[in-house]
């Protein structure tokens, strides 16, 4: 999506990971905008400079000479992170009384014994049947 294949961005000093997948969209698209500006900043130097043809993808003598300044600056691409912003609430009076932990632990068994209880209820219906 970003427009470099694996043998390019290895070459570029970009590193491949084939087990990686982008799980979300936000994600996924952040890290292309990140390879494309990474890839706009990128100075490439001719291997032969003397040559009078330049190969493609080579910077051309302008780019070359402002890298100079750009190296005094010592900046990397960071990585922004939005700011979470929290919702602040006072604790309510029925939260303070309950206790997590009890709910948490009837939560898990009604869970686990859901199946067993539904069993029950059906032979107990049955049980009325054949009774009678």
């Amino acid at each position: 999506a970003a427009g470099i294949n694996k043998r390019e961005a290895l070459g570029l000093g970009i590193c491949v990971d084939h087990r990686r997948k982008n799980r979300s969209e936000e994600g996924f698209k952040a890290n292309v905008d990140r390879l494309k500006l990474y890839k706009s900043k990128l100075v490439i130097y001719p291997r032969k400079p003397a040559s009078k043809r330049a190969k493609k993808g080579d910077s051309d003598q302008k780019e070359i000479d402002a890298v100079g300044e750009q190296i005094l600056l010592k900046t990397v691409l960071p990585i922004t992170q939005p700011e979470k912003v929290l919702e602040v609430r006072k604790i309510t009076k029925e939260e303070r009384e309950t206790t997590v932990s009890a709910v948490l632990r009837k939560a898990l068994t009604d869970h686990k014994r859901a199946g067993a209880r539904a069993k029950l209820a059906a032979d107990k219906i049955l049980g009325d049947f054949i009774c009678v």
